[in-house]
């Protein structure tokens, strides 16, 4: 009897992991804007993007107001020479805590993008 007990609870634990780790919402945002905002994995900072020029920025808050304020991740204009377009770059996180991929989505050019608290550690290089 315990043991049938315990199998019950163990697929009803499980079960419940599961629904609870899909309950992650992100915020809608439209694609067609020209400045977006990307989570990173920490709890404070952002990294908002210009989808028309590639500029990025982290953006960080704090509850106690400290420490807000914003950074420049990227100031080059990687669509120098091409059409500006509105929603043009997007950016995808990895497994990486610190590494985003900046995509073309008109012209499929790829970028590894490194953010960091440190400027020195911070850079975008692209993919071939």
């Amino acid at each position: 009897m315990k043991k049938r007990f315990f199998i019950v609870f163990l697929l009803f634990f499980s079960c419940f992991l599961c629904f609870a780790q899909s309950e992650k919402t992100e915020a809608f945002q439209d694609p067609k804007v020209p400045f977006r905002l990307f989570e990173t994995r920490n709890a404070w900072n952002f990294i908002m993007l210009d989808t028309v020029t590639e500029k990025m920025w982290i953006i960080q808050y704090d509850v106690q107001g400290n420490n807000r304020g914003g950074s420049i991740l990227n100031d080059k204009n990687l669509a120098a020479n091409k059409e500006e377009i509105v929603g043009r770059f997007t950016l995808y996180p990895t497994a990486n805590t610190w590494t985003f991929i900046l995509l073309d989505q008109y012209e499929g050019s790829t970028w590894q993008v490194q953010w960091s608290f440190e400027k020195e550690n911070r850079f975008v290089i692209p993919i071939y």
